[in-house]
This record gives C-alpha cells, structure tokens and sequence, in this order.
C-alpha cells in the first residue's frame, strides 16, 4: 500500500528551512509533521518531502494524485468510487476519465452516476458515468455551475444549485432527463447558505438558514422553521435525519433531529468532538466527522444517542494546520476522504479510503 508520500517533493522554501539544510543533518519527516519517512535538502534550499510519510498504516487505500489536480466530487456507487474523474474499484485506483474535464456535482445510481460537468469552461451540462468510467453523451441542462450537492433515492436524482438571486431544485431520471423542472426556494439572502442535499429513500431535504426544506418526488415543496439561524446541513440516519450546524468552525456541532416530514423532533444537543470538524457523512445509521487534532486527520462516529466514538487518526497534515478543499462521503461501509496540501512550490492532492 502506497502510504502517501508526499509527490512533487517541495516543501516551500523558508528561512527557517534555509538553517535547517545549511546544518549536518537535514529536518525529518516527522519534525515537518508527518508520520516517518526521509527528509532531504535540494541545493540547500528546499525540503525534498517525497519520500515523507502522509497516512497512517491502518488506512484501507491512500493514493496521492498529480500536482495540480483539484477535486470538486466524490460519490460512491456499489463497490466502486469515482473521485471527480478518477475511478476506483474496492480499494484499488483502476484509471481516469480522459473525457470529463471537472465535476461540479456527483451522485451514485444504480448504474454508475450522474455528473454535472464543465465542458466549456462556464456551461453546466450532465453527464452519466457507467461503473467501468465510461461518460455518455452530454445532456443539455439549465443547471447553473454553482451545484451545491446531487442525490438520489428511488429512481430519482435532485439537483441543487444557486443562481445570483435564488437556490433551485431539479429532479431528473438517472439518464439525466428531467422529471420536476428547476423551481426556487429559500430567500434571496439565504441564496449562499443553501445545503447539499440527503434523501430518506423516498424524499430529499435541504438546509437553509432557520429552516428545512422537503421536496417530494413531485417537486412539492415543505417548509419546516425552528432550525440553526446560521444554517446547517442535514443528514439522514436511518429512522430520523439530523440537521448539522457548526461544521467548519470548531469542535461543537449543533445537532437537531427531525422527521421524515421535515419536522423538528425534541430538542436540539450539542456535541463536542475531538478538534475542528471540516466534513460529516452518514455510515451504517451514525454521523461520521473528520477532524482536525494536532495536524492529524481523524475520523470521529456520533450514534443516534449523540455519543461520540474513539478518534481514529488516518492521516498526517505535514506543516498546514487545515486540510485544504477537504471532501468526505460515504463508501459502502468505509469512508472516502480527500484534501490538498499546498505546500510553496507545489501542491498534492491525496485519497484515503478508511472504516471510521
């Protein structure tokens, strides 16, 4: 197993670098914030970090893409994975689409998944993307680039996106075409605070600012009030769904549960976990977070009953304190995780696929 060392090499050209390669002995892995390896100086300027370890042994996959690759998706369908154009199969990266350029927006279907992709560098278009990565025709659309989140659930795929002045909903088929043409909802101060979607199976709920909005597989539209001002994301658990707020801004998270009517249910409860929370996804019934503690990225479970689970840590952040366009989903019984790590001169991006 690849343990992510870190590819390009450079680790950023510091004056505190400069000292540290002008003495006998270079700056290790580990003093640079990694989990082993070697550490070596290049013309006594620059750290050469590539042979650094990034992700813990425990890992079930880590994979480290070319610099300059940047990922906006991921969604898993089956036993496969699609990393916004990289596939993956079990464990194993088994090949890139040379034919999607950028994912806006990703679901899992039965069949693979629908893409909102960028062909043109300013149009939406969809896309289906079979289980071997095949893409197929693309599909005219009036989805806008700012896609917040896909779904699917029975036969169904919603679309979320914003436009300057209004979020907006569309539910198309898993070949794309629509079935509930593009309607707003939400207001237009809460435009940018608009969630990504989650589905109970048979309906999909989005989080706005103070609210909870239910779509039916006809489009007909619910709103629930007595929710996070601030706004949140909900999830679906199982038997009831939990509207998240906090994610991004420290260890608290604000849970409020609710129904499959979007109704708020009892009270809502804080939960402190183990340092900050970038990402949550849902895995067997329980909200798993990825956080933030010590410049090691971890994992953390929260069951139905607000308990929180031991941290398992899976990767190292080297010398950032943040993971940078953290992205997390779920991945049959494991999760999938992403991060860059800019680091001066050149930049990386890694793929751990892990049991919380």
């Amino acid at each position: 197993m690849n343990l992510g060392a870190s590819p390009g090499g450079e680790v950023g050209c510091y004056a505190t670098h400069q000292e540290a390669c002008d003495t006998a002995a270079p700056p290790t892995c580990v003093g640079l914030g990694y989990l082993g390896g070697s550490a070596t100086c290049i013309d006594c300027t620059m750290i050469d970090a590539s042979h650094c370890q990034v992700c813990e042994p425990t890992v079930d996959a880590c994979v480290s893409l070319a610099p300059g690759t940047y990922i906006d998706a991921l969604a898993s369908s089956g036993s496969a994975l699609l990393v916004d154009r990289y596939l993956f199969h079990g464990n194993t990266e088994v090949g890139r689409s040379q034919e999607v350029d950028a994912v806006y927006g990703l679901t899992g279907t039965p069949n693979g998944w629908l893409a909102v992709i960028d062909p043109s560098g300013g149009s939406a278009s969809l896309v289906t993307i079979a289980l071997d990565g095949t893409v197929g025709p693309m599909l005219p659309s009036d989805i806008e680039m700012n896609v917040t989140g896909l779904a699917y659930a029975a036969g169904l795929v919603a679309v979320v996106y914003r436009t300057k002045l209004a979020a907006k909903i569309e539910i198309l088929d898993p070949t794309g075409a629509v079935v509930v043409p593009s309607q707003d909802f939400g207001s237009e101060s809460n435009v940018l605070y608009t969630s990504a979607p989650t589905t109970d199976g048979t309906s999909f709920f989005v989080g706005t600012p103070g609210a909870l909005m239910r779509f039916g597989s006809d489009g007909t539209q619910t709103q629930a009030s007595g929710f996070a001002p601030s706004g949140g994301t909900p999830f679906w658990l199982g038997s009831d769904g939990w509207y998240v707020s906090g994610v991004g801004g420290g260890p608290k998270l604000q849970v409020q549960p609710f129904d499959s009517t979007a109704s708020a249910l009892g009270s809502a409860f804080g939960v402190t976990l183990d340092g900050v929370v970038y990402r949550c996804t849902v895995v067997g019934g329980e909200l798993v977070a990825l956080v933030v503690a010590g410049g090691i990225l971890e994992l953390q479970t929260i069951d139905g009953s607000g308990s929180v689970g031991v941290p398992v840590p899976i990767a190292a952040l080297g010398q950032q304190n943040s993971p940078s366009f953290p992205l997390m989903g779920s991945y049959g019984s494991d999760v999938a995780v992403t991060w860059s790590n800019f680091t001066g001169t050149s930049d990386s991006v890694h793929v751990v696929i892990a049991h919380p």
